[in-house]
C-alpha cells in the first residue's frame, strides 16, 4: 500500500495512491473476503464504508430465502481489526420494502439510500441524524425533488463528503442505467435537475458510480465490451471537476469471469471495496476488499 508524500528509496517523493489513479498506473491484488461480513447463500452487496473506515453499510437478502435485501452494518476498532457480526440498520430506515446503497457524508450525519418504498420503482430518500451514534430519522424526499425520475428506477447514490454532489445511476424499466450528477449550494437546499454524463455512456450500461474525494477519479460497473464476466469494474480520470471524464479503463486486476461491481474507494483510495459473486455457485454475492501494490 502506498502512503502519501513518502520519500521513494532513491530520494525523490513517492507517488500517492491518489497520483497513481491519475496517471493511469494502478496495480491491486485481487481482492480478499471482508472477514466475518458476508454469509452463504445471501447477496451482499453495495458496501459504503464511514471516513474512518470503521463502520460498514451494505444492503443483503440475508435471512429468509426470496426476502428484500435491508440495510445492514457492522463496525470495527481499527483498519486491522475483523467488523462485528452485521446488524440490520436500526432506526426508521429499518423496514422499508426493499433497499438499495446507502451513503452518507463525511462527517456521517446526512445519508441518502435507494429504495422501493412505498412505490413501484426504487427511488432516492434522504435520511439526517445529530450524532453518528444516533439512528437516522425518517427518510424524506424533500431535497430530492427534482432528482426522482418518473419510470425510471433510481440507484446507486455517491454523495460528496461534503454533501453537494450527488451520482447516481437512473434506468428505465428494462433498460440501460446511465451516470447522473445533480448538485445543490448547500446541506438545506434542494438538488437541481440531474445531468447525465455522456461520456462514459455506452449501449452496455453504466452504473454503482463511486468516486474519489476530490472527483477527479470515477469508478463504475459496465457490461461494456473487454469484460470477462455479466459485470466489471472500470474507472475513468478528469483534470478539473468542472470536465468530463476521459477515456474508461478496465480494472483488469480484478476482472474475473464473475461478476465485480458495487465500488466504493477508501478516503486515500489505497483500498477498494467491492462485490462479486466469484465465490458463489448459485451467483449471489459477496463482499471483498483489494489493496493498491
Amino acid at each position: 500500500m502506498l502512503d502519501a508524500n513518502v520519500d521513494a528509496p532513491d530520494g525523490s517523493v513517492a507517488l500517492t495512491c491518489l497520483d497513481r489513479w491519475r496517471a493511469h498506473s494502478v496495480a491491486f491484488d485481487a481482492g480478499t473476503l471482508i472477514p466475518g461480513v458476508s454469509v452463504v447463500g445471501a447477496a451482499d452487496r453495495d458496501p459504503f464504508l464511514s471516513s474512518d473506515e470503521l463502520t460498514l453499510y451494505f444492503d443483503s437478502d440475508r435471512g429468509v430465502s426470496g426476502s428484500p435485501a435491508l440495510q445492514w452494518t457492522a463496525t470495527r476498532t481499527s483498519l486491522a481489526a475483523t467488523f462485528t457480526t452485521p446488524v440490520k440498520l436500526a432506526g426508521a430506515i429499518d423496514g422499508m420494502p426493499e433497499e438499495s446503497k446507502l451513503v452518507t457524508t463525511g462527517d456521517g450525519l446526512d445519508a441518502i439510500l435507494s429504495s422501493d418504498r412505498g412505490i413501484t420503482t426504487f427511488e432516492l430518500w434522504e435520511a439526517t441524524r445529530t450524532q453518528t451514534t444516533m439512528a437516522f430519522a425518517a427518510p424524506n424526499q424533500t431535497h430530492l425533488a427534482m432528482v426522482n425520475q418518473a419510470m425510471m428506477n433510481n440507484f446507486d447514490p455517491w454523495m460528496s463528503p461534503d454533501g453537494l454532489h450527488l451520482y447516481f445511476s437512473p434506468a428505465i424499466p428494462a433498460g440501460h442505467q446511465a451516470i447522473d450528477l445533480a448538485t445543490r449550494g448547500s446541506l438545506a437546499a434542494s438538488f437541481g435537475a440531474p445531468v447525465e454524463l455522456t461520456e462514459l455512456d455506452t449501449a452496455f450500461g453504466e452504473g454503482d458510480p463511486a468516486l474519489t474525494s476530490d472527483e477527479l477519479v470515477i469508478l463504475f460497473t459496465s457490461q461494456q465490451t473487454g469484460t470477462k464476466g455479466m459485470t466489471d469494474l472500470w474507472y475513468a480520470t478528469r483534470a478539473a471537476i468542472d470536465e468530463p471524464f476521459g477515456a474508461p479503463v478496465q480494472l483488469l486486476d480484478l476482472d474475473t469471469v464473475a461478476n465485480e461491481g458495487d465500488a466504493q474507494l477508501s478516503p486515500d483510495a489505497c483500498r477498494l471495496y467491492f462485490a462479486s459473486d466469484r465465490d458463489e455457485t448459485t451467483y449471489d454475492y459477496d463482499l471483498y476488499m483489494a489493496t493498491m501494490q
